[in-house]
């Protein structure tokens, strides 16, 4: 199966099904149940796209927050959290300068966002989110996921 994007904003910017979210979180649960696992004070989500992982660890997580730097991603990210009736906080902010104090959630979690990013990026990233969280849960696309994206993933093998 073959997704051909113009652009990942323009993906996302398309309301969110209730059967989409559902095959978000099946085809994601490992990554999503590791991320619950070391959840302890909080998750923030890296990028939070539409919203949809913030949502649902919500249901299952006390001070759950996504953040990303479109704010139409983040109205839609609202619109669904209202809609599923999630308990997520949505906030705009640069991923490369959180701003929320040391160690305030147990985990930052991304899924499919370090890949548009160089390898020294990755790193600034990384050390960015080890100041407000004691983990990092990411998934990143690889060459043998099973929908192939043509955007400008960096797959790896």
């Amino acid at each position: 199966m073959c997704i051909n994007l113009v652009d990942w904003h323009s993906y996302y910017l398309r309301p969110t099904a209730l059967q989409d979210a559902i095959c978000s979180w099946i085809y994601h649960w490992p990554y999503l149940l590791q991320t619950i696992q070391e959840t302890k004070s909080g998750a923030l989500e890296i990028g939070c796209g539409r919203g949809i992982h913030s949502i649902l660890l919500s249901y299952l997580v006390h001070n759950v927050v996504g953040i990303d730097d479109d704010p139409r991603l983040l109205v839609v990210a609202r619109k669904s959290n209202s809609r599923f009736h999630g308990r997520a906080r949505f906030v705009e902010c640069d991923a490369f300068n959180l701003s929320f104090p040391k160690r305030l959630f147990g985990v930052c979690f991304s899924q499919g966002l370090l890949e548009h990013f160089s390898d020294n990026e990755i790193c600034l990233l990384a050390e960015e989110q080890l100041n407000v969280a004691d983990t990092i849960v990411a998934s990143v696309p690889s060459g043998y996921y099973v929908t192939k994206d043509l955007v400008d993933e960096r797959l790896r093998l």
